[in-house]
């Protein structure tokens, strides 16, 4: 069964903001893959290891967007991709307590219904 496929966006923050608001619409909407923020301003080692860990079908950079092939420049723990379940809108990179990079998995639902309630309180 697959699953819902994740682009990593490695876009600085005052020139890629635009282009982040509109990834993160259609991953809210479903018309979009999810999303994986990165700053691109991280170490080159600290992203090869999130781009491992997390193994996305596509790195978006300002230069553009291109097919994550990992083995040419990256060597992946895992022989296939794990599509992402289809609820899913954005993953967000952690540490993790073990050091290995992990993913917390929100869902479109769940950014939404924050979203209101942070305006209900305002």
């Amino acid at each position: 069964m697959a699953g819902r496929p994740l682009h990593a966006l490695l876009l600085p923050p005052a020139a890629g903001a635009g282009r982040l608001l509109d990834a993160l619409a259609a991953a809210l909407d479903g018309t979009g893959p999810a999303i994986l923020p990165l700053d691109p301003g991280l170490p080159q080692a600290r992203l090869a290891d999130l781009l491992e860990a997390f193994y996305p079908d596509v790195v978006e950079t300002s230069e553009g967007a291109l097919r994550h092939y990992p083995g040419a420049a990256v060597h992946t723990r895992a022989g296939s991709r794990a599509d992402l379940p289809e609820e899913v809108a954005v993953v967000i990179a952690t540490s993790g307590s073990t050091g290995e990079p992990k993913g917390a998995q929100l869902s479109a639902a769940a950014l939404v219904h924050s979203a209101r309630a942070s305006l209900r309180r305002r």
